[in-house]
């Protein structure tokens, strides 16, 4: 898990253009940087370009969305990790392929990685949320969800709802091809649960998980959401759509590209963390774990082809 020296002049380049920002709106007063945030919801994700699904925002654009993570930070809405909880070490072997393009860090021990990071997360969403995990349902959308599961049953959670959704990269919109509630939720128990995707990008994955959560009975203030890396676009997306949400997030990356991609992110996560896992290891999921039922493990295990 070794390369953050390597990572270090790209995270650093990534915090001096985010710290630039803030002088940009600096003498905005509160009325007009608002307006202009509205203006911006209004057309951030309907504006492509031949070739990509996302026009990336300018920096004026970005420096008001990070001015609104601020407040969201000053409400209550949103935690970050940060490196005094999480150490850099771990992220550099998740970001370390992505950034470099290489083909250094394997899948093993990106897993390994991503483990560490989700029980951190999961052990200050419980004490920083005041969960009981023997009474909280935790939604893993798939795949790139299920990296939470051995840690969330580690953690003394039970109660698991799946949803099979993939997102579109040519519209960036979420089709849904699997969904299995969890036995709380069947016998209509609807309290407090973490929504566990680690990616928050465009927002568009965790707001289609929310609707799904908002029909099923959840209250928006017993919904918490625990993800690896979030990007502002996505944050926004997610907090202004679901007031009383909460998003709890392992780093706030500078944004999102043209693809969609968190940058300077990782790329797809559900890709790396998956490469290599063959039927036995799901098999362990449905046996060992308990975190799939019967039939999600023979969904899974069709979807993914193993």
């Amino acid at each position: 898990m070794n390369g953050t020296n390597d990572l270090t002049p790209h995270l650093l380049e990534s915090y001096r253009r985010i710290k630039e920002r803030y002088k940009i709106i600096r003498n905005f007063p509160l009325r007009i940087r608002l307006s202009r945030l509205e203006d911006l919801r209004k057309v951030m994700f309907t504006r492509r370009k031949q070739g990509c699904s996302f026009l990336r925002l300018d920096e004026e654009e970005m420096a008001l969305l990070w001015g609104q993570m601020q407040m969201y930070i000053a409400g209550g809405s949103l935690s970050i990790a940060g490196v005094h909880s999480i150490p850099s070490g771990i992220f550099a072997a998740l970001r370390y392929n992505y950034i470099l393009g290489v083909d250094k860090i394997s899948p093993g021990g990106f897993r390994k990685a991503s483990d560490i990071i989700t029980q951190i997360l999961f052990d200050k969403a419980i004490k920083d949320f005041c969960i009981n995990p023997g009474e909280t349902t935790v939604l893993l959308p798939w795949r790139a969800g299920l990296a939470f599961g051995s840690v969330a049953v580690r953690c003394g959670f039970c109660d698991f709802y799946h949803l099979g959704s993939k997102r579109n990269e040519d519209t960036l919109e979420i089709e849904t091809w699997y969904e299995e509630p969890s036995p709380q939720m069947a016998r209509g128990c609807f309290g407090k649960i973490v929504l566990a995707d680690p990616m928050v990008a465009s927002g568009n994955t965790t707001v289609d998980s929310l609707e799904h959560l908002i029909r099923w009975g959840f209250k928006p203030e017993n919904i918490i959401v625990v993800c690896v890396i979030a990007a502002p676009e996505g944050v926004d997306h997610v907090l202004h759509n679901f007031p009383g949400v909460r998003i709890l997030t392992g780093a706030l990356d500078e944004g999102i590209d043209e693809l969609g991609y968190i940058f300077p992110g990782l790329g797809d996560f559900g890709d790396q963390y998956c490469d290599g896992i063959v039927s036995a290891n799901i098999k362990d999921w449905w046996v060992v774990s308990g975190i799939l039922t019967k039939t999600a493990f023979e969904a899974l295990c069709s979807r993914m082809g193993v």
